[in-house]
């Protein structure tokens, strides 16, 4: 285990030498992604620490908002022995304060552990980014843990960057490049996964883009692991749905909001619900919501997931 760890440790320094020596120092709108090793110390004095990687965008160029989804997997440590206790997914926003070489910021993370029936996870954190190098510490409620704890950390950060200055010609080209290559008219396909309690939740779904804000479609999907608070112990349960998605501009990134009814199909059938809300990156699109289940009972539980799509572009 202390093998592990220093092995860890190396890698994060590594990484950071390399990042800092780069002629870096502006933000700049476009795929952005993260990896981070995070302690925390919750109220019984127990320890955990958690290996994350997120990915995502950096909204606009010269803006200080990042939107990913990312994933971790954290670890219960005592006397050097350590034991995986779960797996945590989640949808993080961050924002920076400064579009300079050292910035503060603040961080939020909402998702949850598929591992403890779907229990919320939750983190909030202020930290100091030094060009490709982060330092934080703050707040958490983690399901594993059991109880709030405290947290600290360091992470690296690496794309979205300017070698320079930004310049009026990258402003023009921002400009032009955010109204193309949106939702227009025309059948759209889309693809996606998700993570929520006790399953993974894959599914595909065709439809018609009527203009470049509504999207009609229908669907197939599954859910790969029992629902066991409905006493439901199948290994997969199909769903098939309608669905309802409205995208909130007309541009290659946009907020969106989704609704799909349908029916599933386990050891009962019953009525299927999925309200969602998220932000779409050009094709690829993050989302949180709540899936429900009617059958002989009722069951609703918090999902996050990505997406990806096809076809009907501008």
């Amino acid at each position: 285990m202390k093998r592990v760890l220093l092995l860890l440790l190396a890698s994060f320094v590594l990484i950071s030498v390399s990042a800092q020596s780069e002629e870096t120092k502006y933000l700049r709108y476009g795929y952005r992604a993260f990896g981070d090793l995070s302690f925390t110390l919750n109220t019984d004095g127990e320890l955990y620490y958690t290996l994350t990687t997120i990915h995502g965008r950096q909204l606009k160029k010269n803006d200080k908002w990042f939107v990913g989804l990312g994933g971790g997997l954290p670890f219960y440590v005592a006397e050097w022995e350590a034991d995986l206790v779960g797996i945590v997914g989640f949808v993080d926003t961050r924002y920076e304060f400064k579009n300079e070489k050292v910035s503060p910021y603040i961080d939020l993370q909402l998702g949850g552990c598929i591992t403890f029936g779907g229990a919320a996870h939750f983190r909030s954190v202020y930290g100091v980014r030094v060009n490709h190098f982060n330092f934080f510490g703050g707040f958490a409620l983690c399901p594993y843990s059991n109880n709030p704890s405290l947290i600290a950390g360091i992470s690296i950060d690496w794309k979205a960057r300017y070698h320079n200055s930004p310049s009026t010609n990258d402003v023009d080209i921002e400009i032009i490049d955010k109204h193309i290559n949106y939702p227009n008219k025309g059948y759209r396909g889309i693809a996606e996964g998700t993570i929520g309690e006790k399953n993974l939740g894959p599914s595909i779904t065709h439809g018609y883009q009527f203009n470049p804000h509504l999207f009609i479609g229908a669907g197939l999907g599954f859910n790969l692991v029992a629902l066991y608070a409905m006493e439901v112990h199948n290994a997969a349960e199909a769903k098939v749905f309608g669905t309802t998605r409205y995208e909130f501009k007309a541009e290659k990134n946009s907020p969106f909001a989704e609704l799909r009814l349908g029916i599933f199909s386990t050891d009962c059938r019953g009525l299927y619900t999925r309200p969602s809300a998220g932000y779409r990156i050009n094709k690829l699109s993050f989302f949180v919501g709540v899936e429900g289940f009617v059958c002989y009972d009722s069951f609703t539980h918090f999902i996050t997931g990505i997406a990806f799509d096809w076809g009907s572009r501008h």
